[in-house]
């Protein structure tokens, strides 16, 4: 990847040509989705489609090719039950899931778990190397503190941060691949793979789909897209990208192909405080919500985990220096819309982000 372009260049490339439309409410708490896939009807077209509601958001698995219908729900049957699989898993709100479990007990002792369970936690080790701690796996504390997770209820007056020191750190997760097991090494820590599992789910999705032999299809969780092929006669997978200041309206579309995309921004799920809305990516490092200049940034990878953890660190860390990290990954480009003064937006993008469409 290069620089950048500027706001000028991306005006030039985009013309906002489809910032008047709708987005398809798809997405979290009755709220328009942050990035959809934009297909003009379903007549051209003639997909299987099956929606599920889980993991927080509404999961919709479209395949594009030719072939029976009860061929086409066999297989969008396997790629769902992945999603439930790994909610059932991992989920921080189910009480009986092995996160759940593991959290249970940190401090004392390791459990037995899935291998999917192990292959998410090495992969989120390594991000948190990666990118230096800004996205760690083991905040989970402060996101009960914030009133973020199920029975906790925020005090109204920011957390103490010197409670959370201890307990949010990565390297502070006792992990055995050999024999499956994983703990944490202090009281009260706990791991929330909200920033993750999701992504994770749709890989296991396309995985399953491209197994099957299906070679046009989309697979999408709310803020993770991935689109296998292309539709007929066209270069890939139209995806519009929200505006964050304007709520179900779409900001600009893009076309993917062979990749995943996923957009991060704290204008979909927020908790009213008496300091104003907070929203719900909270920092590692600093254990408070994201106040930075990044209104969203959306990434496209080889895959849905490795754009949606790098999404959320790229707007956790802020224009210039989340350019920098995404600038050192590879098959890795963004976009980031910016806050600028007077209600007005700005935009960064690597050069080589998949083009812009009107």
């Amino acid at each position: 990847m290069n620089n950048s372009t500027d706001r000028r260049k991306f005006l030039k490339n985009s013309l906002f040509a489809v910032a008047g439309c709708t987005a398809a409410a798809l997405g979290y708490q009755n709220s328009g989705e942050i990035i959809s896939l934009l297909l003009p009807t379903r007549k051209k077209y003639s997909p299987v489609i099956r929606t599920l509601p889980i993991m927080g958001t509404r999961v919709v698995v479209s395949i594009y090719d030719t072939l029976p219908l009860d061929r086409a729900n066999h297989i969008i049957d396997s790629a769902l039950g992945g999603f439930i699989k790994v909610n059932k898993l991992m989920s921080v709100f189910d009480h009986n899931s092995e996160i759940s479990r593991i959290n249970n007990v940190s401090g004392r002792k390791s459990i037995a778990v899935n291998n999917h369970v192990i292959n998410v936690v090495n992969k989120a080790i390594e991000y948190g190397k990666l990118s230096r701690g800004r996205f760690d796996i083991t905040i989970n504390p402060v996101m009960k503190a914030f009133g973020f997770r199920e029975g906790s209820k925020a005090s109204g007056e920011f957390p103490d941060i010197d409670e959370f020191k201890c307990l949010v750190n990565f390297n502070n997760i006792d992990i055995d691949s050999i024999n499956k097991k994983v703990g944490l090494k202090k009281t009260g820590m706990g791991i929330d793979l909200g920033g993750i599992a999701k992504g994770y789910a749709v890989d296991l999705a396309v995985k399953n789909l491209r197994e099957s032999g299906i070679e046009k299809a989309v697979v999408s969780a709310g803020g993770d897209i991935f689109g296998i092929g292309s539709p007929d006669d066209e270069d890939g997978w139209p995806i519009g990208i929200q505006d964050p200041l304007v709520k179900n309206k779409i900001y600009t579309k893009i076309r993917i192909r062979n990749c995943a995309i996923a957009t991060s921004g704290n204008y979909e799920k927020t908790r009213n405080s008496e300091y104003g809305e907070i929203g719900h990516i909270i920092d590692p490092l600093s254990y408070s919500y994201s106040d930075g200049d990044i209104l969203s940034s959306t990434v496209t990878a080889p895959s849905a985990s490795e754009a949606d953890v790098m999404a959320t660190t790229a707007f956790l860390t802020g224009t210039e220096r989340g350019k920098t990290f995404l600038d050192n990954l590879p098959d890795t480009e963004y976009l980031m819309i910016k806050k600028s003064p007077g209600n007005e937006v700005d935009i960064k993008t690597s050069e080589n982000f998949p083009g812009f469409t009107f």
